[in-house]
């Protein structure tokens, strides 16, 4: 990731709440790699996103010089080798979000309103139809919206999160609530003047695992932070405990349906390479232990 936030961003620097009461919450199980020799091969690849309906995996890979957004499909308890999605490969597309239904997906990438090349990431549609997925175009409620927006997740309700630059240069997460014609930043106790970047949002808006990095509680080049949402408010964020955050950068987070399982990228096991190379990771956790021991 760190090559990504090079290429993409810059960071700054922040304190942030301790998390030594936190790390006992969390529970002792240490990931694993997710299904490696398919998913996990040391590749320049990162995001996490799957579809039961369609039965596929979706990641961003770097190819060349270009970011696509590549599938894999899931057959009998198994991921087949991976194609990219066939968008025009003239763009850069990445950080793939797809709803329940299997036939909407938003993204990032660098189109504008008029479908030629941008300057900047905007946030993409595309649609799943008989032709297979339209390209993408980006979507009419940010048309306005000027800050290299990226990461973009659907709740059920119809609010749309993503981050992008604030008016201060960092990049923050935010939400454009249904029927706003305006985004809102999410509060300090998710954003800081470090960067925040992608991020899991549970679509019943009751928590966020994010990623950031540059602040002083972080294990290594960036970490994941959790915050719930109690009482209509969200509560600090916490960094994961140590087995999740590493020394290296841990990002991309995914929670699995049943909420017990979270998938994130992690370049723990190459954080000295010259290039990009990231593998992805599963570990077991238990929401309801952690909010409890958390709010407690």
């Amino acid at each position: 990731m760190k090559y990504i936030l090079t290429l993409f961003f810059a960071l700054s620097l922040l304190n942030s709440p301790s998390n030594e009461r936190y790390n006992i919450a969390n529970q002792d199980t240490e990931p694993t790699l997710l299904h490696p020799g398919t998913i996990s091969q040391d590749l320049p690849q990162w995001n996490n996103y799957f579809n039961r309906k369609l039965s596929i995996g979706l990641f961003t890979q770097l190819k060349g010089n270009t970011t696509r957004i590549i599938y894999y499909p899931y057959v009998n308890g198994q991921f087949l080798e991976g194609e990219y999605l066939p968008f025009d490969p003239q763009f850069n597309y990445s950080d793939p979000w797809i709803n329940l239904e299997g036939d909407y997906m938003l993204m990032q990438a660098d189109i504008d309103q008029n479908g030629g090349k941008s300057q900047q990431f905007n946030i993409c549609e595309s649609f799943y139809t008989e032709k297979g997925w339209t390209q993408p175009r980006p979507i009419k409620a940010l048309a306005n919206v000027n800050g290299n927006e990226g990461s973009p997740s659907l709740t059920k309700n119809g609010d749309l999160y993503f981050n992008a630059k604030n008016d201060e240069g960092d990049f923050d997460i935010f939400v454009l609530k249904k029927g706003a014609k305006e985004p809102e930043v999410l509060p300090q106790a998710i954003n800081s003047n470090c960067y925040e970047g992608d991020f899991y949002i549970d679509g019943e808006e009751q928590f966020i695992i994010f990623s950031s990095a540059g602040r002083s509680n972080s294990q290594g080049d960036s970490d994941l932070y959790i915050s719930f949402k109690e009482k209509g408010e969200w509560t600090d964020s916490v960094p994961l405990n140590k087995g999740i955050n590493s020394e290296a950068e841990d990002f991309s987070p995914y929670v699995s349906m049943d909420r017990t399982k979270l998938i994130f990228t992690s370049n723990r096991l190459n954080s000295t390479s010259l290039r990009p190379s990231y593998n992805h990771f599963i570990v077991d956790i238990n929401l309801n232990e952690m909010k409890k021991f958390y709010l407690d």
